[in-house]
């Protein structure tokens, strides 16, 4: 008996010692500096907001964190900030990678793009004399370089959300109920997907998807993901959906057909699928933007002489293209590459003039173009990872998407394992 006691006492020490809590970044003897934003971009916190935090303002020392992760920044000096500096770093909205945690399969969410309850994110700066993560300046010679990329893999995506699905109901006593747990294809999507014939032809539901500056020439297809989720239940029969997904090409009225399936009830859906990429529409229209139109249909039919109606919602629409290197005009541009040798790269139509650089955000590196002629040139050498994120902006103070940091609020977090806090 004693020896089981002793046992379960050990097996419950180990199980302490190995869980983990998302509080293993914090050091209960510092003080953090917590602020909120609500927009992906770049974020400068300057001086005369860090001097009234009563913080050392040595550059060196800053330390930032994000979902329990330090982050790098980059600091204007290493050294005493004075009236000029600023701590740079790049912000994202909040999105729903915490939220799958609600979800007893992970597969039952319908996206991560967005949050089920705020777009704001929280961070955290302190100071700490040690290594802290930087972007560090990464020289740009561009002698000797390979032959230009051409195009890249562009991720283009949009989330619905002008409804919100309640979740697979439960069926007792002969009505719908809902528990308090994280129903399957719960969350925000598009509305209701019905079949729309009777006096018209069933021409389906057209969702939008940017396709600005198609690489053509390019040797890849373009690849279509849609998440949908169904939101209506047929008595008797259980595949109750049948529905059609199809490209709506460039000067045409027909849809062409890609996808054709039938799934259950309110089950949540996939559907990935290659398209060619002249059917791809890369003609601005009255959005100053290439949009391609995904037709979505709904069937309604019978089964063995019972009826079903096919309701359902799209969710996520997302399409991967190859694209040019031509920036249209903007002045903050996010991409993606893969890296697995040494790669020059020249951006076109940018908006940076002579006052921009690009973050390779996967690295933690900044790089300066060389700018000729108004394009501007970089050479990437491999690292340990090969699919890298990476944003482009022009640095002056006018552009929209660098934001300042104005309002920071201390905060001593309390060490519950400590006996002292306890009881």
């Amino acid at each position: 008996k004693k020896y089981t006691l002793l046992l379960m006492a050990i097996l419950a020490t180990t199980i302490a010692m190995q869980a983990q809590y998302g509080n293993e970044w914090v050091d209960f003897n510092r003080t953090y500096y917590k602020f909120q934003l609500d927009e992906t971009g770049i974020y400068r916190i300057p001086t005369s907001v860090l001097s009234g935090t009563g913080m050392a303002l040595i550059g060196k020392n800053f330390q930032l964190f994000y979902k329990g992760q330090e982050i790098p920044i980059y600091v204007t000096t290493d050294n005493v900030f004075s009236t000029g500096d600023y701590i740079e770093f790049y912000g994202e909205q909040n999105d729903g990678e915490y939220d799958t945690q609600l979800f007893a399969n992970a597969s039952k969410q319908l996206q991560t793009e967005i949050s089920l309850f705020s777009d704001e994110s929280t961070y955290f700066l302190t100071t700490n004399v040690g290594a802290n993560k930087r972007y560090e300046d990464t020289p740009n010679s561009i002698a000797n370089v390979p032959p230009k990329l051409d195009y890249f893999m562009h991720n283009s995506y949009q989330v619905e959300k002008s409804s919100f699905h309640t979740g697979e109901p439960n069926y007792t006593s002969g009505a719908y109920s809902y528990f308090s747990k994280f129903d399957e294809g719960e969350g925000f999507c598009g509305s209701i997907i019905r079949n729309i014939s009777g006096t018209l032809d069933n021409i389906g539901y057209n969702y939008r998807v940017f396709t600005d500056n198609v690489y053509t020439a390019a040797p890849e297809q373009a690849h279509v993901t849609a998440r949908i989720v169904g939101r209506n239940a047929s008595t008797v029969v259980i595949y109750d959906k049948h529905m059609a997904i199809g490209i709506v090409a460039p000067g045409q009225t027909d849809t062409t057909v890609y996808v054709q399936d039938s799934f259950r009830k309110f089950q949540v859906k996939q559907f990935d699928f290659d398209v060619t990429l002249d059917h791809l529409n890369t003609v601005p229209d009255a959005t100053g933007r290439a949009r391609t139109a995904v037709n979505f249909k709904a069937f309604d039919g019978n089964y063995y002489g019972w009826p079903y109606e096919t309701k359902y919602s799209l969710a996520l629409l997302q399409m991967t293209y190859p694209r040019d290197f031509d920036f249209n005009g903007e002045e903050y541009f996010e991409f993606n590459l893969d890296i697995d040798q040494t790669t020059y790269i020249e951006i076109e139509n940018f908006d940076g003039g002579g006052n921009n650089i690009l973050y390779d955000l996967t690295e933690g590196k900044r790089y300066f173009p060389v700018v000729e002629s108004g394009v501007y040139k970089f050479k990437i050498e491999p690292e340990s990872t090969v699919k890298r994120d990476f944003v482009i902006f022009k640095r002056g103070s006018a552009n929209t998407h660098i934001q300042e940091i104005t309002d920071l609020t201390p905060r001593n977090f309390v060490d519950y394992d400590d006996p002292v806090n306890q009881g």
